[in-house]
């Protein structure tokens, strides 16, 4: 757990499968920005290809500095919009990644794998993903699960019933 006070732990009603519950609403959240960014890239790709190939067919005779200049200004607009997507994916990625140790370390056992094993952007950049074979990872590759969730949980639960008993 992050840096709770203890009081606000014992306070609380939520039990380990509600704290799952909701990483799992975020988890849930971040995959489907993901999918969708992912989907934004391929579209910013194609408007790109779109006004070169258009670029490519109009008459410039004698405006060569012209084409040159929409030119840059296409590349200049492109390299932008995939570097926000990149830096986007990234951050939702290595969230997510975040989410699943957690959820599996609260959970005492590897629920969620997918972006840890199987993860391109977590993994290695993306523009050596473009020019390398992918594969997933074995399961003896996932890492060791942190027992500090399942140690604060059995904590505050002891609190909570020393508190019940001297009441």
């Amino acid at each position: 757990m992050r840096n709770e006070p203890e009081s606000l732990l014992t306070l609380s009603d939520l039990t380990q499968r509600d704290r799952i519950q909701i990483l799992q609403s975020e988890y849930s959240a971040l995959r489907a920005e993901i999918v969708a960014r992912t989907g934004f890239g391929f579209q910013t790709a194609a408007v790109a290809l779109a006004g070169i190939t258009w670029m490519m067919q109009q008459s410039l005779t004698g405006r060569s500095f012209l084409f040159w200049l929409v030119m840059a200004f296409v590349g200049l607009c492109f390299l932008i919009a995939i570097f926000v997507n990149a830096r986007d994916l990234s951050r939702a990625a290595f969230r997510i990644k975040e989410i699943e140790h957690e959820i599996n370390s609260r959970a005492g056992e590897h629920l969620l794998i997918w972006e840890t094993l199987g993860g391109v952007v977590t993994r290695m950049s993306l523009t050596r993903s473009f020019f390398s074979m992918v594969r997933t990872l074995p399961r003896s590759k996932l890492p060791p699960l942190d027992p500090k969730f399942l140690q604060q949980e059995a904590i505050v639960a002891e609190r909570k019933r020393n508190q019940a008993a001297s009441n």
